[in-house]
């Protein structure tokens, strides 16, 4: 009954509130006076509940001590309709109910941005959120309950994270690696953060918090040339060499992944970029070998997947263990087949 955003940057946090009508008594402190008295509830001063709400009810504290707040805007709204795995809007929202949706703001002491937040939030409801660190989504939509506790990397907000392994989000891995094979072919995709690659590569975005579009051609060659160079593959014992089908920025949510098209300017905390390598067989292969070989003090363990008609492998590669190893384990490998056509 309650959707919540949080938003951190290094002024402080931003939370979207949308209440729903049945959860207004949880959220009895917030609401303005005039609201508060219908409901029902005792006198109590407007200054005094509200410093409740913030300090109790809804805190966002830096060394247990709870953040000053406010409210910058309140009112009757419409919720935003949701997909309940990933939360992204649905495109059509004419069943929205009525909320009252408000946006409250948490201020850093000025030049002091902390290390660590902790977050209360009322007792015996549902809070469904995702907090967002300088754009980056820390975690996939989850319900919040008091003693989370977000640690921030301010250097670079991806690898921010909460205490909870259920708050880990399932795209959490800076680069990762995929085999796909088929009768007669055989694929290779990696994903990577073109952040984490300007470890090793130059792509011109040191310095830069935004990948324009115009530079965007240019480092999907470089990082297509880069990555042919790596990542080798062997098929039936045989190192083998892949052809480069494509490089894309893409955006993945919980269901799927897509290629932007077209292009737009990309935070580069948040961009990641997926290239395919094809490699063409005569038929089913018996073994194909992965080898991952980009590791450093940031990449120190990779999720990989072998996929076959069967279905997908899913593992992980660390540096004393580099390979992906498929084995034909087919039982009844379907084999396309052609067939003459009477006209």
């Amino acid at each position: 009954c309650i959707r919540d955003r949080y938003y951190v940057d290094e002024t402080g946090v931003r939370v979207e509130l949308e209440i729903g009508l049945n959860a207004l008594n949880a959220f009895r402190n917030l609401m303005p006076e005039a609201i508060y008295r219908e409901m029902g509830f005792s006198e109590l001063p407007n200054e005094e509940r509200l410093a409740q709400f913030f300090s109790r009810d809804m805190a966002v504290l830096v060394n247990g001590r709870p953040l000053p707040a406010y409210i910058k805007a309140m009112g009757p709204s419409r919720r935003v309709l949701r997909d309940p795995i990933n939360g992204t809007p649905l495109p059509v929202q004419d069943e929205a109910p009525e909320v009252i949706r408000a946006t409250l703001v948490y201020p850093f002491p000025a030049g002091a941005p902390p290390g660590e937040l902790s977050f209360t939030s009322p007792r015996n409801i549902d809070i469904g959120f995702v907090l967002y660190h300088k754009g980056v989504a820390v975690n996939d939509y989850r319900y919040l309950s008091p003693g989370y506790q977000l640690t921030l990397d301010w250097e670079d907000p991806w690898y921010s994270s909460f205490n909870a392994y259920q708050l880990k989000r399932s795209y959490a891995a800076p680069m990762s690696g995929f085999i796909y094979v088929e009768n007669f072919e055989v694929r290779k995709e990696i994903i990577v953060r073109p952040k984490d690659l300007q470890r090793w590569l130059d792509l011109g975005l040191e310095g830069r918090e935004e990948i324009p579009v115009e530079l965007q051609p240019e480092i999907r060659k470089k990082v297509g040339d880069f990555l042919s160079q790596h990542h080798p593959v062997t098929i039936d014992g045989e190192p083998v060499s892949g052809i480069l089908e494509s490089v894309n920025f893409l955006a993945r949510t919980l269901t799927r992944s897509r290629v932007i098209d077209p292009p737009e300017p990309l935070r580069l905390d948040a961009a990641i970029m997926g290239a395919i390598f094809v490699f063409p067989r005569s038929g089913l292969p018996q073994e194909v070998v992965m080898e991952w070989d980009l590791w450093d003090e940031r990449i120190t363990r990779v999720p990989v997947s072998a996929v076959d008609q069967a279905g997908p492998l899913p593992s992980y590669l660390e540096p004393d263990w580099p390979q992906l190893t498929w084995t034909n384990y087919l039982k009844n490998p379907i084999i396309p087949t052609m067939y003459a056509v009477q006209e």
